[in-house]
């Protein structure tokens, strides 16, 4: 599953603020459009990268908390 991060909330919203003007003037409306479409393209890129990452060179540990100890030896 894909996670957006926080810099992909801020364009999200910086695409919002670039679709104001086409309320105004109707001729601006396929800027927004180009720009998602661009934005889009940037996310496949993104998801093609990461298809590539080997998640076997990844070492992950969980260490329980002590908490879930119980009174017993760790």
């Amino acid at each position: 599953m894909i996670f957006p991060s926080r810099r992909w909330y801020l364009v999200a919203a910086a695409l919002g603020l670039l679709a104001l003007p086409a309320l105004v003037r109707p001729g601006f409306a396929a800027v927004p459009a180009v720009a998602d479409l661009v934005w889009i393209a940037a996310l496949l890129v993104d998801v093609g990268r990461l298809s590539r990452l080997e998640l076997s060179r990844i070492g992950m540990v969980r260490e329980a908390p002590p908490a879930f100890s119980v009174g017993r030896a760790l």
